[in-house]
């Protein structure tokens, strides 16, 4: 699927142009942004079907998403993800439940597949220490991996951030050639203030400085 999926035509069908292609948990500007991408000069649909017959796999494979009618970007990211799946054997089939139903499924690991998003991004320890580790609380995809897990905690829980900088885009490589999850976007971050409030600085880690911030007369 990483190599099928066309991000850029998510961005425009989806987001309207309001996000950037992903491949890991953070953007540019965030000082851990890494670049690593193993799908680089994709989508490549042949490559797609050639490690699906390389898995085994004969014919068309049919495919569950969960969607939520009452959130209207997944279920137009499921029907832009329908088309481009397609092209490489692929059939998906979007399910639509109620966000109680849908979380359900999650929870219990019912599913096949599906979309959601992370907003605590300003370290990526909070996505892969709680999304692909061993028992984290959001490893929804039943994802369990030892080597996996000890790159987690050597990122995790380092002190010295030039050892974690160190570290992080062997992370990011792995998780993605594993693909417990596959990072398609991230939106692009827009703050709105009252015109009488000035000076408010948006950092890269999504955090609002406001100790210069001052209240226009």
């Amino acid at each position: 699927m990483g190599w099928a999926i066309n991000r850029k035509e998510i961005i425009d069908l989806v987001w309207y142009g309001t996000a950037v292609p992903a491949t890991e948990a953070t953007a540019k500007p965030s000082p851990w942004y890494t670049g690593a991408d193993p799908y680089e000069g994709g989508p490549d649909p042949d490559k797609a079907m050639a490690l699906m017959r390389e898995a085994g796999i004969t014919g068309r494979l049919k495919v569950n998403f969960a969607g939520q009618p009452q959130v209207a970007t997944q279920i137009r990211e499921a029907a832009v993800l329908q088309s481009q799946l397609k092209k490489v054997g692929i059939d998906l089939n979007i399910q639509r439940y109620e966000p109680a139903q849908w979380f359900e499924q999650l929870a219990t690991k019912k599913y096949d597949m599906t979309t959601t998003y992370f907003s605590a991004t300003f370290d990526p320890s909070f996505i892969y220490g709680t999304v692909t580790r061993t028992g984290g609380s959001f490893n929804f995809p039943g994802y369990s991996n030892k080597q996996t897990d000890a790159l987690i905690d050597k990122f995790t829980y380092q002190n010295d951030q030039s050892v974690r900088k160190q570290v992080y885009p062997d992370l990011v490589r792995r998780v993605a050639q594993e693909a417990p999850i596959l990072f398609l976007t991230n939106e692009i971050q827009r703050y709105w203030t009252k015109p009488a409030f000035q000076g408010p600085v948006p950092f890269p880690t999504l955090e609002i400085r406001v100790e210069e911030m001052w209240r226009k007369s």
